[in-house]
């Protein structure tokens, strides 16, 4: 459910929850996978009522999911004496040619944009990486036939292009591009499937909502047979002929540093999976992950949501993290890192005396650096705050802001209940 990143931060099911509260109307919240907050809602705090559809519709069976482990898949390309890069499974091959053999259509997800998400230099001992000079994160190699050379150097997060080094600037050896995303994909599909017409849907493919919707017109049609993409096509898409769905990695969110990276994997590989086998014949998904022993992509894979929510929610509770637990996260900015350090550790020593002083029983932690500590030239630092109870963060957020420590403006974001903490 979508949720604001600037002023206001407002939760799109929050303000519905709200304004239904306010009409004296009920609200309907649907999905396979709910957030972790509206099922808590639903099944501990009662406040939400809960109603399940355990079967498709018609009673069609789920698709049957199989899980490929990549190490394995690596070890068993080399006695094949297949070598170089392959970003589908030899599985995933197999099921590709019999999904087009039958006149079916197939969807590949792989939730990264661009060609290449490293550019390095291949020799260990020097260890040069190609950052954005603004922010602090690698750089994306994209294919773009407009440019001479090929392809551009972007960064996702400010959008700063650069050409791609030809040597490494620290030791002259010629750099190296690797990694994974959607023009990869398509580029291994055109070459191994060179006749089946193939369509890439992303941010940098899509360029408006006609481009959007043409695009799904012509897979519904089925002029197109293959759709890869990023999450924007891992929900809403009913196409009947869709057969076969392939996850071409299940592990780009799943180690990132945010408590939440386990429900989005379980989320994003549940609801791409939902889009095979809409029809009358049965569907299948392929997964491929490093890590197949994974709680979120095992039951994923057996589209156990009660399951996978029981258990994460248990271990919120054991690290009394939301939805148990209440959360702020404050973000201090500033182009000086010093004054960005200043700044945090003032607003973080104020917090904790407001806390002490109101007795809320807050656990602030910080202030510390994000996982991107850099974004478009400001260095950033963040204090994050947890109480049990709304009522107690209001409380010390309120007295915050009338001591004149908590703000909302350029040098600083108060962000309550936020959903993403890179």
């Amino acid at each position: 459910c979508y949720k604001q990143d600037q002023l206001p931060r407002y939760h799109a099911r929050d303000v519905a929850v709200k304004r239904g509260q306010l009409l004296g109307i009920p609200v309907v919240l649907g999905s396979a996978t709910p957030s972790l907050e509206s099922w808590y809602n639903a099944t501990k705090r009662k406040s939400f009522h809960l109603v399940s559809l355990p079967k498709r519709v018609e009673d069609r069976p789920m698709p049957y999911v199989e899980i490929v482990d990549l190490t394995a898949e690596r070890r068993e390309r080399y006695r094949a004496d297949q070598t170089g890069v392959h970003l589908l499974s030899m599985r995933l091959e197999k099921a590709l040619s019999g999904c087009f053999d039958a006149d079916a259509q197939a969807i590949l997800l792989l939730n990264r944009r661009g060609y290449a998400n490293y550019i390095a230099c291949p020799d260990h001992k020097c260890g040069w990486m190609m950052t954005c000079e603004h922010c602090s994160v690698m750089m994306v190699y994209h294919l773009d036939r407009r440019v001479r050379s090929g392809g551009l150097l972007r960064c996702h997060y400010c959008g700063y292009e650069n050409r791609l080094p030809q040597n490494c600037p620290t030791c002259g050896k010629k750099t190296t591009v690797f990694g994974l995303g959607t023009q990869r994909v398509e580029e291994e599909i055109t070459r191994k499937f060179p006749d089946i017409p193939t369509l890439r849907m992303d941010s940098d493919a899509m360029r408006s909502a006609t481009d959007y919707q043409n695009a799904l017109k012509n897979f519904r049609g089925g002029d197109i047979r293959l759709l890869i993409g990023t999450q924007m096509i891992a929900k809403g898409l009913d196409f009947p002929n869709v057969r076969l769905v392939g996850v071409i990695s299940a592990d780009t969110a799943l180690n990132l540093p945010d408590f939440r990276a386990t429900e989005r994997t379980y989320q994003l590989v549940s609801q791409v999976a939902g889009r095979s086998g809409r029809g009358e014949k049965p569907g299948m998904v392929i997964v491929q992950t490093f890590t197949p022993d994974h709680p979120a992509i095992q039951l994923a894979a057996k589209h156990d949501y009660v399951g996978f929510a029981n258990d994460e929610l248990a271990q919120r509770e054991a690290m009394r993290l939301p939805p148990i637990t209440r959360m702020a996260r404050v973000v201090v900015r500033d182009r000086n890192l010093e004054k960005c350090t200043d700044a945090a550790n003032e607003l973080g020593n104020g917090l904790r005396h407001h806390n002490e002083q109101l007795n809320t029983q807050a656990s602030i932690h910080g202030p510390r650096p994000p996982a991107v500590a850099r974004i478009g030239g400001y260095w950033r630092m963040e204090v994050t705050v947890l109480c049990d109870t709304a009522p107690a963060l209001q409380k010390l957020l309120s007295a915050a802001r009338k001591g004149n420590i908590l703000h909302s403006d350029m040098h600083m974001a108060v962000d309550v209940d936020p959903i993403s903490l890179l």
